[in-house]
């Protein structure tokens, strides 16, 4: 890794305030000055920045339980971010988001630095299920059968194959494999009714921890990990 993004990943300093460091002699390696942000660090060097250890920043996979009012974005100028729930540790990493939930949908949210797990997780290809809670206000015209044939939306978008299942009065389950834009309300729209509430509960076979609190978040072990794509 560059000496610049290495230091600016582990102490929160911008690249250029790290380069700038680096070039006045405040960064050591392995106990020598260096002034080139450019030269490549291996992974077993110690890198010490204005008397500091710095901290390398490695692969993460999180799992954050997203609470209402919240946007699924990584910054927004005038909303408040899942990534202002995360420690300052955890926003160095410079995680991204395998897939979004709306300003108005709670649930399980995979935030990562992994490239390839975002793809996995988000690519139509890959076929990975969400579950969902949704609460809905109206009477819906034949959503298990329309829903598992592939329902058609109202603009004419037609989705996948899913499964609706009805869990009492005006609540169901709903599993999909795919993730269009506001999916799960426009298919309850499409049948007739109007979402009222919206949880995901489960990615993958990796379900939300049911003591995990609204706004916190937990790392995931290799094999919850794992769990996401089976």
């Amino acid at each position: 890794m560059r000496l610049d993004k290495l230091v600016s990943d582990g102490t929160g300093w911008s690249r250029s305030m790290a380069a700038k460091a680096i070039r006045r002699g405040h960064v050591l390696v392995d106990d020598a000055v260096c002034r080139d942000p450019a030269i490549q660090v291996s992974d077993g060097a110690r890198v010490v920045a204005d008397g500091e250890p710095v901290v390398r920043v490695g692969r993460l996979v999180l799992a954050l339980h997203k609470p209402l009012g919240v946007v699924s974005a990584t910054v927004d100028p005038s909303e408040r971010t899942v990534l202002d729930l995360l420690p300052e540790s955890c926003v160095r990493a410079e995680l991204r988001l395998a897939g979004r939930l709306d300003k108005d949908t709670t649930g399980l949210l995979i935030l990562t630095n992994d490239g390839e797990l975002i793809h996995k997780l988000t690519h139509p290809r890959h076929h990975v299920e969400k579950e969902y809670l949704v609460d809905y206000d109206g009477v819906l015209e034949a959503p298990v059968a329309r829903i598992a044939e592939g329902l058609e939306l109202e603009d004419g978008t037609r989705c996948d194959p899913a499964r609706f299942e009805p869990l009492g009065a005006q609540r169901a389950r709903l599993v999909l494999r795919e993730g269009k834009y506001h999916q799960v309300r426009r298919m309850v729209a499409a049948c007739g009714g109007r979402v009222t509430a919206l949880h995901r509960a489960r990615v993958g076979s990796y379900r939300l921890p049911e003591h995990l609190p609204a706004g916190a978040a937990v790392p995931l072990t290799a094999e919850e990990e794992a769990t996401l794509l089976s």
